[in-house]
């Protein structure tokens, strides 16, 4: 039973992976120099606050 995913579980798992991506896509962003680094470093603060409250909520929530 472990192994079946429910919709919440589903749906914890694509927001983690939804901030992954915009991560990805600030990388190449920089990589294509269409931003700059000060401005990496800014987003990089705000997505890693992101992940540690996102964390936090799934957290909180009951484990089904």
């Amino acid at each position: 039973m472990n192994n079946i995913k429910t919709p919440a579980k589903n749906y914890r798992e694509l927001i983690l992976g939804s901030l992954a991506e915009v991560d990805t896509q600030i990388v190449l962003a920089l990589e294509f120099g269409y931003i700059n680094k000060e401005d990496v470093n800014m987003m990089a603060e705000h997505i890693q606050s992101l992940r540690k409250k996102l964390y936090a909520l799934i957290n909180s929530l009951p484990a089904r």
